[in-house]
């Protein structure tokens, strides 16, 4: 089993217009995500065999990406008016992909950004941490 460097993994944000056109967000650093999950509910019934619970996975659920990074607002995708924090404040379901090393595959998704967090530490530099809320399936490719 091969390691792969996470390193050179990219977050790309799309245009409105179809097909896509996508852009790479600047100075990404740290990611997390995307948190999927599965919703599993309870199918016993007193007439289920044994003494154990039954189960039924019924919705997948796509979760969220979190990242941050190096806050510049010069970069078009950072801008107040064009970037990330115009798609929080208009409320905006863009397409995205997750673009792993190493050639490891491409996640595609359409997502919210549901938080942008600026921070601004005495000792650091100015960043900001952003999540993205996944809206629908992820779709995959290498």
């Amino acid at each position: 089993m091969a390691v792969q460097a996470a390193k050179g993994t990219l977050i790309k944000l799309g245009t409105a217009t179809s097909p896509p056109t996508f852009s790479t967000i600047a100075q990404v650093r740290s990611i997390d995500g995307p948190t999927t999950s599965a919703e599993v509910v309870d199918i016993t019934t007193h007439s289920t065999a044994g003494k154990w619970r039954e189960r039924l996975s019924v919705l997948g659920d796509p979760g969220e990406i979190s990242f941050e990074i190096n806050f510049d607002p010069s970069e078009t995708t950072h801008s107040f008016t064009t970037g990330l924090w115009k798609l929080l404040s208009d409320l905006e379901k863009r397409p995205f992909q997750l673009v792993l090393a190493g050639n490891a595959g491409t996640l595609q998704f359409n997502a919210y950004v549901t938080r942008h967090a600026i921070r601004a530490p005495v000792d650091g530099v100015l960043g900001a941490a952003i999540t993205l809320a996944i809206a629908g399936p992820i779709s995959t490719g290498s």
